[in-house]
């Protein structure tokens, strides 16, 4: 995916924050890595839509990196998956979230976009 500047983005920050507040769940991450399959694989399971955005086609990679570390408190690793517009975490997260039975209660809150 490649994101074309145009009338409907003004940056790719802005359209990052936008596919954040419009969809309920949202995956950063490159497809080709490990823990980015596994969360989509995941949630796949748990028959949870999410929009997925490959970061490594996107402009202005490194930059887009320093931001999502940033925003996630120092988190280095992919991908940056946001729920109901909450940063929560990477693969690990998701596999935590899911063992104390939090992820059901998150994927079954109603979203303001849906």
């Amino acid at each position: 995916m490649r994101l074309l500047k145009g009338e409907k983005y003004k940056n790719e920050v802005d359209f990052i924050k936008r596919t954040i507040d419009e969809h309920k769940i949202v995956i950063f991450g490159i497809p080709w890595h490990t823990d980015t399959r596994i969360v989509k694989l995941w949630l796949d399971m748990k028959n949870a839509k999410y929009w997925a955005i490959e970061i490594d086609l996107l402009d202005n990679e490194v930059q887009l990196r320093d931001m999502f570390y940033r925003c996630s408190g120092g988190h280095t690793l992919l991908p940056y998956v946001f729920i109901n517009g909450i940063y929560v975490g990477s693969r690990y997260e998701i596999l935590e979230l899911d063992l104390k039975e939090e992820l059901a209660k998150m994927l079954a809150e109603p979203y303001k976009a849906d």
